[in-house]
């Protein structure tokens, strides 16, 4: 009998405010020192950037990076068990539940 697999649910969805609408990209200041900050993209996420004092990120943003990578690798480790698992360099039923 295939156990059932359950996933946890966030506490909390991760979104966080429309950042760009309360202030805009590029024009945002330092906490610190106030200076307008640059702006780099990290794949779907914004980073706000101080030369001075370094990164400043938005609420949930690390949290999203961090899940957003997981998935990524979750899924290129089953695609690789799984071609191992077809050209037969993988058998046993451990192997067989994440093929």
């Amino acid at each position: 009998m295939a156990k059932r697999i359950v996933r946890a649910k966030l506490a909390q969805p991760l979104v966080s405010p429309d950042n760009a609408k309360m202030v805009p990209e590029g024009k945002r200041g330092c906490p610190i020192c106030k200076a307008p900050m640059q702006t780099q993209r990290n794949e779907a996420e914004t980073i706000d950037v101080c030369e001075e004092h370094g990164v400043w990120l938005d609420r949930f943003e690390l949290e999203r990076m961090f899940l957003a990578r997981a998935r990524r690798r979750a899924r290129m480790t089953k695609r690789q068990v799984g071609d191992a698992f077809e050209k037969g360099q993988l058998d046993g039923w451990f192997w067989g539940l994440l093929a």
